[in-house]
């Protein structure tokens, strides 16, 4: 099974803000877990077993449409689970070689990068066990290892419960799927299953009130035996998302942004096309590659949610022709609870 996106992938990292005092600052963005998870082409538990040069040199991964140039560390890695491994070819007790970003020396003096969403080098050592997300070297070099903190959990540090959280996303077919409609299949996955709510106030003098922030994914994929093509031209307002709190039902406004935002005609960049058994994850933009940000008041309780995508465009993209019905993802919970003492 293999995943379709359309950005380049392997540093999810923002442009350097600005020189302050000969320090640069950069932020990370915040990339949802299950998308990096499906993204991935190989997920293993094992340890670092050589520690290998460091240079400058290039890979190149399947999003590149060219070879990364940078300062990369080289190390090889014995795989003791592998939690997911589309193309079948690792198994437990093989060694693996392992290509990551490292940081290069610097000169004494120089400027210094300070990257505020935790470190942005892997910087794997021998002897040490790891839970990695990699993707394949198209050059047969072995894997990439993106410079993401979400793609390697060194187990000397790791919070409780951040492996099992790894391995359960890592069952695709867990994932809430609904029902099979023309050949394709929802699920929304919310990145957190247990969110504790946040004390919000609206406006500078107005009420509190108890807020509820997560990100949401939603993917879509290809059950059938033929490629489909995926409209997500954002006028046609393609995609719902359901939410219910005890007897209360509501449908999100995913479409607000259309009453300012200016769109050209439908064209083929406004479809995906999707082969048999893959899955592409979508947004009310078009494809998505980090997750949808949500933020809404609540109540602590159990709260539903459920996506529904629908199209009616006809045509086609590169012969492919546009796939039209509805369909509707499974139910996925979440727990939201108020923080310790109400605070």
């Amino acid at each position: 099974m293999k995943l379709q996106y359309s950005l380049t992938f392997p540093i999810a990292i923002l442009a350097v803000l600005g020189f302050l005092n000969s320090n640069a600052s950069a932020c990370m963005v915040d990339m949802a877990l299950p998308i990096l998870i499906g993204q991935s082409d190989l997920i293993v538990i094992g340890s670092v077993t050589k520690d290998g040069k460091k240079g400058d040199d290039q890979v190149k991964i399947a999003t590149m449409k060219q070879p990364m140039k940078a300062y990369f560390h080289e190390t090889s890695f014995k795989i003791e689970k592998v939690l997911r491994n589309p193309g079948g070819k690792e198994t437990v007790g093989s060694t693996i070689s392992i290509i990551s970003l490292a940081r290069k020396p610097q000169n004494s003096g120089g400027p210094l990068l300070f990257v505020s969403d935790g470190p942005s080098y892997p910087n794997l050592s021998k002897g040490q066990k790891y839970l990695l997300l990699l993707q394949t070297e198209q050059t047969g070099r072995g894997y990439y290892l993106p410079a993401y903190p979400k793609n390697f959990v060194p187990f000397s540090s790791s919070p409780t419960g951040r492996v099992e959280e790894y391995e359960k996303l890592c069952n695709l077919d867990n994932w809430p799927w609904g029902e099979v409609s023309n050949g394709i299949q929802l699920a929304v996955i919310p990145a957190e299953k247990d969110i504790t709510l946040m004390k919000s106030r609206k406006g500078n003098n107005g009420p509190f009130f108890w807020n509820a922030y997560t990100q949401i994914v939603y993917a879509l994929r290809n059950t059938s035996s033929e490629p489909v093509a995926i409209n997500h031209y954002p006028v046609d307002r393609f995609m719902d998302l359901k939410l219910k709190q005890g007897e209360q039902d509501e449908l999100l406004d995913m479409w607000n942004f259309l009453a300012t935002a200016k769109y050209a005609g439908f064209t083929e960049k406004n479809a995906t096309v999707v082969q048999p058994g893959d899955i592409v994850f979508i947004a009310p933009y078009g494809v998505d590659q980090y997750g949808q940000a949500y933020s809404r008041e609540a109540a602590p309780g159990k709260l539903e949610m459920q996506i529904e995508y629908s199209s009616k465009r006809k045509g086609s993209v590169n012969g492919v022709s546009l796939w039209q019905g509805r369909a509707v993802s499974g139910v996925a919970t979440v727990n939201l609870a108020i923080p310790p003492e109400g605070k």
